[in-house]
């Protein structure tokens, strides 16, 4: 077949360009990581010496463990709500490209009365500074993989943050630490404050459905991983049902009576998290986010709902959640196919090497 033959003369002169193209390449690659350490150096030293944003300074640094950044944060929220809340989407802004210039100002906004049009130009802003930023600027991004071994790190960093922020606010929230709820005589349970969580959510449901998909990426994984620590809570809280439940079967009299309301505290707030988890973050983000633009964020709702049914499959493992991974089987993104195939099989593989059922 003379038409599949390439000539020797097109053969020997392609030999000969392979030299000069690698090492061009090898020069551009060389340039571009040039670019990318000074970049680093360059954010280390914009955002050390902006001292305004606590938590993203923080977190860069490694000075201090995510949890204590995480409960140090809810200590300051018992005293300055608005204050503590601007600075979290602040840090979700700067993890994103933005940068100090587009911070929410806590003496002029309040986000429990931020209307849309001022939500409008302060993500206006946000963008505009992303738009100007260098790769590594952005820490956190709705791409494979991170821009730099920096995002990588900061990007579990940044999981760990929203995930241990949620377990502080359900511990160590106002009204969990008030005089009423630490009364030594109340259930364990009646002392998370879960309300504060769901206030949390509320801030950051704000900003799942922007057009700007780093942003939306950022905002949707905030949320599954507060979601994930309310999950958390719950299976540790449905041990100790389980054994208020053995202890009450066996009282009597005035400890019977009061086992009872233990149990009953204990049902009331499993109730209420997993009202918080199945309403705000899967009625609300997931169902609208599963079906994202963006397959990377449509893969990482489909990752957290097989996460949510290995932590809690007596409320997750059912026809109503399994059916988004059968449907996203037929996603026009092989990844996508690739994570609803594996959320159907993760419950399954996991009860299996648990050696049986588990009723969650």
């Amino acid at each position: 077949d003379d038409e599949n033959n390439v000539p020797n003369k097109a053969a020997a002169s392609k030999a000969k360009m392979k030299k000069p193209a690698a090492a061009a390449r090898k020069k551009r690659s060389q340039n571009l990581n040039a670019t990318v350490v000074a970049s680093n150096v360059d954010m280390r030293k914009l955002i050390q010496a902006d001292e305004k944003n606590v938590l993203l300074t923080a977190l860069l640094s490694k000075k201090a463990s995510v949890e204590s950044i995480a409960m140090d944060l809810i200590e300051r929220h018992n005293k300055d709500a608005n204050a503590a809340q601007c600075e979290l989407i602040n840090a979700l802004f700067r993890s994103v490209g933005g940068l100090a210039t587009c911070e929410i100002d806590p003496a002029t906004h309040n986000l429990q009365n931020i209307d849309d049009d001022q939500w409008a130009t302060l993500i206006t802003n946000v963008v505009a500074d992303m738009q100007s930023a260098v790769p590594n600027q952005v820490l956190v991004t709705a791409s494979k993989k991170p821009s730099s071994k920096q995002a990588a790190a900061f990007l579990n960093s940044y999981k760990a943050l929203w995930f241990q922020v949620a377990d502080a606010a359900l511990t160590s929230g106002a009204n969990a630490t008030s005089e009423a709820a630490s009364n030594s005589d109340a259930p364990t349970a009646a002392r998370l404050d879960v309300s504060l969580v769901r206030e949390l959510l509320n801030r950051v449901i704000e900003l799942v459905g922007v057009g700007q998909p780093d942003i939306r990426y950022a905002a949707t994984l905030a949320s599954f991983e507060m979601a994930r620590a309310v999950l958390s809570r719950i299976v540790s809280l449905g041990d100790k049902l389980s054994v208020a439940e053995r202890q009450m079967s066996a009282a009597k009299g005035a400890r019977a009576t009061s086992m009872k309301q233990q149990v009953e505290a204990l049902k009331s707030v499993i109730a209420e998290m997993e009202e918080l988890v199945t309403g705000p973050v899967y009625s609300v983000i997931f169902m609208h986010r599963y079906r994202d633009s963006n397959e990377f964020i449509r893969i990482m709702c489909l990752e957290n709902l097989a996460a949510s049914i290995v932590l809690r499959p007596g409320l997750f493992l059912s026809d109503k959640y399994l059916k988004y991974f059968g449907w996203m089987l037929s996603d026009t993104n092989a990844a996508v196919r690739c994570a609803a195939l594996d959320g159907l099989t993760l419950p399954f593989e996991t009860v299996e090497a648990r050696g049986g059922s588990d009723a969650g």
